[in-house]
């Protein structure tokens, strides 16, 4: 949802950023991999560590950073499969060791009572901030869109940094155990919404389909009767048809007449001479 809603305001404030790289002669391709890197590499080392109001503002300052990709593609003209392909790849793990961190955490300092709750949450968010993206390629794949949700990426990005964000301020773990489950039930929710949407899709394609070649059927039908009707020789009531019975019944339609038979050339190879 934020990921939609929230694009134009930001090419807005950080378009000027995005100029200053494509001067500088940076990448998009760069820019994934090094926010990937930085990512990881923050959550997995503050957040197991307790230093959860710094790791919240580093990964938020490094996810900023990452966005940039795009807008430094379209700027240099270089948006192409492969750098959608590498930053949704890219994507995966840096979300994966966010929601890592936060169930090491959760281990190692979260109250008692709420640890193993907590750690839970965040495996199963986890595993639902997986399915979301790829419900979406997979509807992609056949043909249909599934570009539809509450819980996407930004979404999830931004429950899960204010959890950890307040949860730092010592407002109470309880914070992360809150957000990793909201989390989950929306991820979840989320995939069902993606499912339902490439149904109705499906469904709709089947019926048109199906609608199609009934009519194809009838069309092709109505070509065969008249067809039919139409022939010289069997067609019932052709007007170019032999005549039956009568004195003229050896005369063809145009008054010629038909030889007996019997009264072929032997020259003609059984043809009517």
């Amino acid at each position: 949802m934020l990921s939609r809603s929230g694009r134009p305001l930001f090419q807005v404030l950080f378009g000027p950023v995005a100029r200053l790289f494509v001067r500088m002669g940076i990448s998009a391709d760069a820019v994934t991999i090094t926010g990937t890197i930085l990512s990881c590499a923050i959550a997995l080392w503050l957040i197991p560590t307790d230093h959860l109001t710094v790791a919240a503002w580093a990964i938020f300052a490094v996810v900023i950073f990452d966005n940039l990709d795009g807008q430094i593609a379209r700027l240099t003209g270089t948006s192409s499969k492969w750098g959608a392909f590498l930053d949704s790849t890219m994507d995966r793990f840096a979300d994966g060791a966010i929601f890592l961190a936060v169930a090491i955490w959760s281990i190692l300092h979260a109250d008692e009572s709420l640890a193993n709750w907590t750690a839970l949450g965040a495996v199963v968010a986890l595993l639902m901030g997986a399915i979301v993206p790829y419900a979406k390629a997979r509807a992609e794949a056949v043909g249909y869109t599934a570009n539809i949700g509450i819980a996407e990426r930004a979404d999830r990005l931004t429950v899960i940094l204010v959890g950890v964000f307040f949860v730092g301020l010592e407002w109470g773990d309880w914070w992360l155990t809150v957000a990793t489950w909201v989390l989950a039930v929306l991820g979840f929710f989320t995939v069902i919404q993606r499912m339902a949407t490439m149904y109705k899709q499906a469904k709709a394609e089947d019926v048109a389909e199906r609608i199609s070649k009934s009519a194809q059927g009838n069309e092709f039908a109505h070509r065969t009767e008249y067809a039919h009707g139409a022939d010289p020789v069997s067609g019932p009531g052709s007007a170019s048809g032999p005549l039956q019975g009568g004195p003229d019944a050896g005369l063809s339609a145009n008054g010629e007449g038909h030889a007996p038979e019997g009264e072929r050339d032997p020259q003609n190879q059984g043809g009517i001479s």
